[in-house]
Order: C-alpha cells, then sequence, then structure tokens
C-alpha cells in the first residue's frame, strides 16, 4: 500500500473515531451545556465535520425558541409546580446525560433546563486578527450600522416561521465582561437575542434567534450588561 494511502486512511479512521465519540454532542453545544473542555474539544471536531455543522444549524432553531418562554408570565400554580418538577428532574438526567451522550435525551434535558430559566443563546465562534469581517451573509438582509464602538460591524437577519435569526460579525469589540444582542420593535420592545463573553481579540462571529418577526424588528442593539451601554447600533428595513 502507498505510504501516502495508509496516511489518508489512519486520518479517515481517526476522524470517524473521533465523530464516534463527540458526534452527538450537537444539541448540547447549542444549548450551552458543554463543560469547557468537552467545548473545545467539540469545536476543534467541527471545523473539519460537515455532519456536525449541519446538526448545528439544524438545531440552531431550538435555543431561540425555548428563550422566548416568558416562564414570569406563567400565572397558575399548577404550571409553576409543574416547571419546577420538570427543572429538577431534567438536572438530574443531565448529570446521567455527560456520561451517556444520548442525543435526543441530552436535548430534551437541556431544553427544559433553558425553558424553565429563561436563557438567552448564541453560538458564537472567535475571529482570527486578520479575518475580515464580511459585507454580506447567508442572511437575507443585512442591517445598516449607524453607530459602532467596534472596528467593524456586520449583522444580517433572516425571516423565519417562529421569529428571525441573526449572524454577526464583530472586529475590535470594546471590552465587556458580557456582551448582548437585541431585537428592538417598531413599538420599542426590546427582546435579548444572544449573549456572548469576550473574546481575546474582541473580533466574534455568532449566530443568535429571537421570538420577534422580521417584518417588526426596527434595530438591532449589541450593549454591554446594561442595555444602556449601546456598542452597536443598526437598523433593519
Amino acid at each position: 500500500m502507498n505510504p501516502h494511502d495508509t496516511g489518508a486512511h489512519d486520518a479517515h479512521v481517526h476522524d470517524a473515531d473521533e465523530h464516534g465519540e463527540v458526534g452527538e454532542w450537537a444539541g448540547a453545544y447549542t444549548l450551552g451545556v458543554l463543560d469547557p473542555a468537552d467545548r473545545r474539544r467539540f469545536e476543534a471536531h467541527l471545523r473539519s465535520c460537515d455532519v456536525c455543522q449541519s446538526a448545528v444549524r439544524d438545531l440552531a432553531v431550538l435555543p431561540g425558541l425555548l428563550a422566548g418562554i416568558d416562564v414570569a408570565a406563567l400565572d397558575d400554580t399548577a404550571d409553576r409546580a409543574t416547571g419546577t418538577a420538570i427543572e429538577r428532574r431534567a438536572r438530574a438526567e443531565l448529570a446521567v446525560l455527560r456520561r451517556s451522550r444520548a442525543r435526543w435525551r441530552w436535548i430534551a434535558a437541556a431544553a427544559a433546563v433553558v425553558a424553565t430559566s429563561g436563557a438567552a443563546w448564541t453560538v458564537v465562534r472567535e475571529l482570527a486578527d486578520d479575518t475580515p469581517v464580511s459585507t454580506t451573509a447567508s442572511a437575507a438582509t443585512m442591517a445598516t450600522v449607524s453607530r459602532s464602538l467596534a472596528d467593524a460591524a456586520a449583522i444580517g437577519a433572516d425571516a423565519r416561521t417562529w421569529g428571525t435569526a441573526l449572524t454577526a460579525e464583530f472586529t475590535g469589540l470594546p471590552e465587556r465582561e458580557r456582551y448582548q444582542l437585541w431585537t428592538v420593535d417598531h413599538g420599542g420592545a426590546w427582546t435579548v437575542a444572544a449573549t456572548w463573553g469576550p473574546t481575546p481579540t474582541g473580533n466574534t462571529r455568532l449566530a443568535g434567534a429571537s421570538s420577534t418577526p422580521a417584518d417588526r424588528v426596527a434595530r438591532i442593539v449589541v450593549t454591554g450588561d446594561d442595555r444602556d451601554d449601546v456598542i452597536v447600533d443598526a437598523t433593519l428595513g
């Protein structure tokens, strides 16, 4: 056998073995429940795995839908009791599922925790220092940036049946402990679509989701922890 063929075969076997171990983590990764070590391992695998990239894209809708649940609006005592029971059971299952890695149960348990906590979400990837911010995106509509404390910013919005899918790229973000991506509708209501932490370079590419329909989104805003701390302000439409 040609030595080059042997090397390619070994690499293929390694990739297959790696996918077999981490290929069921897409749901947990999308919902942000992987521990840091597993998250880094999955992201390294994700760079070269089309199957897992597709899985993450397919699952991206789930956290956005769950983040739109207003738990505080549950006035019925029975509903609150049910939610508490679901959360307690889900957290117990998560401890077991970190070992089992069964994909559909990962999603079910993690989703219950997210739904009962009302957490926002994001899928974030750090951009290299020399990566230019894209002025085009797969999103249907690019927002017009009217104000930015970042060196460069590009935000896209894509109408979905459940609301609005968002993609964004930033370079040179000013340092904050936490960033938030918001949609603001024509009536002035703010809905958080993503949250994330700082990166060493200040460069970030992310995907988020809002339950606000795209045709009702007037602005897309990036802030720090304080909503008055506006870092990027963009208009849509």
